[in-house]
């Protein structure tokens, strides 16, 4: 009886706010991106450029560091956030572009650029010349013969700062922005089955009125992994009601968009041995998540990681049909 008085004050406070579908309705410039999320993913991909200086970060503990960088194909001066990844095929227990990427792959079937949650992030090979003008005893960190440095590059977002708590229930009573917003946060995190809920991980702007709601490390994610079990994780529903919206949009979620996941990336090495984008091709190993064959790197969920997913969907959808999460 308690829940139900409690969601239906809920409900009556965020309908006194403009109704909204969608965070990005009337928004004409994105205050936490220097760039649209499209137009940064492919640079991050493709573009060849210069690294201009190098700065650590305040958090974290997987050896990320900041980079201000000039695109040879774009912008100048764009600071993005760099993480070398490990020697044994660019896996780690929290450092995982797979998992990253794919994060950023899953929020794209519910959410429009404008209300994304993951900042764009691509894994990238840069030329091991280029590397030790920063590291001059840097070398390759994939086997097999590749002439670069393996790791991910990440858009910086601006006007933003730490969450603290990562969930404020009281705001998500009154704010229906920000309620909207760490809902979606909340989804992601159950889908991928987050597993590394602290204030590090978790970035909100600053932009007045626009509280958005960033997750920012998404490495301990789609399996069962060492985490901290004594704060509530997002990977479950912690958010006391869901977006409408956000609920449509995975109900057409079908088997071929999940299959996609299987590789979110393909580089192949060029005649320099440094590993360029090309157009994902058939995944050749489903049961592994990053696999080498001979010149080709391919990345993606495991066929058991996929089928996790789909089942998060699937009990998510069946538990608002029985009416356990009211929709905004």
């Amino acid at each position: 009886m308690c829940r139900f008085w409690f969601t239906l004050a809920l409900l009556f406070q965020l309908a006194l706010f403009p109704s909204a579908h969608s965070l990005s309705k009337s928004v004409k410039n994105d205050d936490n991106f220097p760039l649209p999320p499209t137009e940064f993913l492919r640079l991050l991909r493709f573009s060849d450029f210069e690294i201009l200086s190098e700065e650590g970060t305040q958090h974290g503990m997987t050896g990320a560091t900041k980079w201000t960088v000039s695109f040879a194909q774009g912008p100048q001066k764009i600071e993005v956030k760099w993480k070398k990844s490990p020697k044994m095929f660019g896996e780690g227990w929290n450092n995982s572009p797979r998992r990253e990427i794919a994060a950023y792959k899953i929020q794209e079937l519910f959410l429009d650029p404008p209300d994304y949650l993951v900042p764009p992030v691509a894994s990238r090979c840069i030329p091991i010349e280029q590397f030790q003008k920063l590291k001059p005893k840097a070398e390759p960190n994939l086997s097999g013969g590749f002439n670069c440095v393996y790791g991910v590059l990440s858009g910086w977002l601006k006007n933003v700062t730490l969450t603290h708590p990562v969930l404020d229930k009281k705001r998500f009573e009154t704010d229906r922005f920000y309620a909207l917003s760490m809902a979606n946060a909340n989804l992601l995190c159950y889908l991928i089955n987050h597993q590394d809920t602290v204030d590090d991980n978790f970035l909100i702007s600053t932009v007045k009125g626009r509280p958005r709601v960033f997750s920012i490390d998404n490495g301990i994610s789609f399996h069962w992994e060492f985490h901290n079990f004594f704060i509530d994780q997002l990977n479950e529903i912690r958010v006391p009601a869901l977006p409408k919206r956000t609920i449509e949009r995975l109900r057409k979620v079908n088997d071929a968009d999940l299959e996609k996941l299987g590789v979110v990336e393909q580089l192949e090495a060029d005649d320099k041995g440094i590993l360029r984008h090309v157009e994902p091709g058939e995944n050749f190993q489903p049961s592994i998540g990053s696999r080498l064959r001979g010149k080709t790197l391919q990345i993606g969920l495991t066929r058991f990681e996929i089928d996790k997913v789909k089942e998060r969907i699937q009990k998510l959808l069946q538990e608002v049909d029985q009416g356990k999460w009211p929709l905004i």
